[in-house]
């Protein structure tokens, strides 16, 4: 799994990291020193569409 650093006001990322401790050490830091920042985790757009589908797969089988 991969994970973003994003200033909350501006919605700036950083990153990727593999690491979500060393993300959130960083995130830390930026509140700290720059603006607030929150850890996301990292989705791609053909990660987000499989997962959707497949929801609505298991949706209509259930349905069924």
């Amino acid at each position: 799994m991969m994970w973003i650093v994003r200033l909350v006001e501006q919605r700036m990322p950083y990153g990727p990291f593999t690491d979500e401790q060393e993300a959130r050490q960083f995130a830390d830091y930026l509140t700290a020193e720059v603006d607030p920042a929150e850890v996301e985790r990292l989705c791609s757009p053909v990660g987000e569409l499989l997962s959707w589908w497949q929801h609505v797969k298991t949706e209509k089988v259930r349905d069924a």
